[in-house]
């Protein structure tokens, strides 16, 4: 009776651990997919900016046009980088979701245990469960989309 509940108890530590290894990949890859989407929105923002901005000023040739459409179109600027840097922290959110969750399942899948993937040693570093106070990539992608941002404003304003 004793071996066979020391048998259950194997088979679901078993079922355990391929379950966790099993879903380990995909919190992985949504991690990268999130970190990935947020880099594509930025880039896109930025890009469209200053394609926006050489349009306007190869088109403005010296032509007057109205201060209340000019006005007019720096707010559509504003409105579009606002919903960009929103989109991106929702990205970031689902980003830092994903990435707690990955963390927890190497936790328990003991890759940051010494000795149980690699001798003396966990299979990844400890430093590896700590977040950063700031993320560089979010600071980064978010000035680069208000100084493009800004330079369409300008562009459009001094047209």
């Amino acid at each position: 009776m004793i071996e066979k509940e020391s048998d259950r108890l194997e088979n679901e530590e078993t079922v355990r651990r391929e379950t966790l290894r099993s879903i380990y990949p995909i919190f992985k890859q949504e991690v990268y997919n999130r970190r990935g989407a947020m880099m594509q929105i930025a880039r896109s923002g930025m890009l469209s900016f200053v394609s926006l901005s050489v349009l306007a000023a190869l088109l403005s040739g010296g032509r007057l046009i109205h201060p209340a459409l000019k006005g007019l179109a720096s707010v559509g600027v504003g409105l579009v980088t606002l919903l960009l840097i929103h989109q991106i922290r929702q990205e970031k959110s689902r980003h830092e979701r994903a990435k707690r969750q990955l963390i927890l399942l190497e936790q328990q899948l003991q890759f940051f245990e010494p000795g149980a993937y690699i001798e003396n040693a966990p299979l990844y570093p400890t430093e590896w469960q700590e977040r950063p106070a700031i993320d560089k990539g979010l600071v980064l992608a978010i000035i680069g989309l208000l100084a493009t941002a800004l330079l369409l404003i300008s562009t459009i304003l001094l047209a």
